[in-house]
């Protein structure tokens, strides 16, 4: 396509035509006066036709700059004499090309395709257009699914976020830092005193973040993988275990003064395994039973404890079964939207499994009568 908006073939065919005409000039002997010398004067032809003026515009590949040419078929001799002197000129004559279709036929087909509108003269522009379409589409779904999954990343780690002092946070290099548990593990204090700290009695440490994060990662995974298309569970999922790496650095660095990189990198690696081997676990024990999701949430959430409260852990597992139940009913933005609170699909998850323990537990204490 021209910058002018002629397809290919009629601007080859309109250049055939101006070719031809120039030829004809060339060959006729007033044509000859023209155009090879400025000295010679004009002959007499013995011709009887006559033919009008054709004046043609010659569209280059500049689009402001053409060239007009206007071209005089020699008639009656008479009118000949009557005419003015032809301006003189130094171009040479053009060598012989083949014919092409005339003027008068160019511009009925140059005519003939503008009026078919836009889509007709440029298809290229079309499909050019709607491949932008396409692309734009998909740069705006990348956007939302970031901004969803940030939405959906903030409600898992806010479930055991815990933080320590900064009084604590200086100390840990001088050997006065937080206290620790058992196993050596700093130990925070909850930012929120949630039903995995009261009821479920997890302690406030990274580990405890970490793993009841990739909980609720899972139960919002089980969900995502309904989504249309495989592209976009893909998104989702790389979204989601992004914000989390994130969330874990800024945590290495900001509460536990881990700042060397390649240490940071390390723990992030493993944490990623972590992610992948729940994954694989808590499917397996969604599908197996109960007791088998049970062995991974030992496992993982309470570190393989020998001395664990069992029930602490079926908790877990009909909290994780409820969950999962209740996210797979609603759209995205509605789960993005309706996480927290008191009555939030997290409260609501866990409500029945406590109102239960109360009613075991005044069971257990009511006085036995004969």
């Amino acid at each position: 396509m021209s910058s002018f908006g002629i397809c290919s073939h009629c601007l080859r065919a309109l250049r055939q035509s101006i070719r031809q005409e120039k030829l004809l000039l060339a060959r006729s002997p007033a044509s000859g006066q023209r155009y090879l010398s400025s000295e010679r004067k004009e002959t007499t032809l013995q011709s009887n036709t006559k033919r009008p003026n054709l004046y043609i515009n010659i569209p280059t590949g500049t689009p402001t700059n053409t060239t007009n040419l206007t071209a005089e078929v020699p008639g009656d001799p008479q009118d000949q004499r009557d005419a003015p002197e032809p301006s003189k000129s130094k171009s040479a004559p053009k060598p012989d090309l083949p014919a092409g279709p005339s003027v008068s036929q160019m511009q009925a087909q140059i005519q003939e395709s503008l009026k078919r509108g836009p889509a007709a003269v440029s298809p290229f522009a079309n499909r050019l257009a709607q491949g932008f379409s396409k692309t734009a589409k998909g740069t705006t779904q990348t956007y939302i699914t970031y901004g969803e999954t940030e939405a959906l990343f903030k409600s898992c780690a806010a479930q055991a976020d815990y933080t320590i002092p900064e009084d604590q946070r200086m100390g840990i290099l001088t050997g006065t830092g937080p206290p620790k548990t058992a196993d050596g593990i700093d130990l925070g204090h909850p930012v929120t005193d949630t039903w995995w700290f009261n009821t479920i009695g997890l302690p406030p440490t990274f580990s405890t973040w970490s793993q009841v994060a990739f909980i609720h990662m899972y139960i919002i995974t089980v969900r995502l993988r309904a989504v249309e298309t495989a592209s976009e569970f893909q998104n989702y999922q790389r979204y989601l275990i992004e914000h989390f790496s994130h969330a874990a650095e800024d945590k290495m660095v900001l509460l536990h003064n881990m700042t060397a990189r390649g240490v940071r990198n390390k723990y992030l690696k493993d944490l990623f395994l972590q992610w992948r081997g729940i994954l694989a676990a808590h499917d397996e024990g969604m599908i197996q039973g109960d007791a088998v999701l049970a062995g991974a949430i030992w496992r993982n959430l309470f570190r393989g404890q020998e001395d664990v409260d069992w029930e602490k852990v079926a908790l877990v597992v009909a909290y994780v079964r409820r969950a999962v139940t209740k996210v797979g009913n609603l759209d995205i933005n509605t789960i993005a939207t309706n996480l927290n609170g008191p009555f939030g699909i997290w409260a609501q998850s866990h409500q029945p499994v406590q109102d239960l323990v109360s009613r075991q537990s005044r069971q257990l204490n009511a006085p036995v009568t004969e």
